[in-house]
């Protein structure tokens, strides 16, 4: 998992020294999954044949990281006067 932190939460979640650990061959519970699969979109992007490439660009979560990138961070450097 990647996760795009925005700088003054990262500095404090980086001061705690949180532990870090490879997980990922670490197999998912059956009831975890059980659970996820009750909801479409995560099966459209788990599932390797959940949705299209050209589907990608429209995924809820796509959509969200890309608006979140466009007003938190172009919007404001659109407005920026130095």
């Amino acid at each position: 998992m990647i996760l795009s932190i925005h700088p003054r939460y990262r500095r404090d979640l980086l001061a705690q020294d949180p532990p870090k650990e490879e997980r990922i061959g670490i197999p998912i519970s059956q009831g975890v999954l059980e659970q996820l699969y009750r909801i479409p979109e995560f099966i459209r992007a788990y599932e390797p044949e959940g949705m299209k490439p050209e589907e990608f660009i429209t995924f809820g979560a796509t959509q969200r990281t890309l608006a979140q990138f466009t007003e938190a961070g172009w919007a404001l450097l659109e407005t920026w006067n130095p």
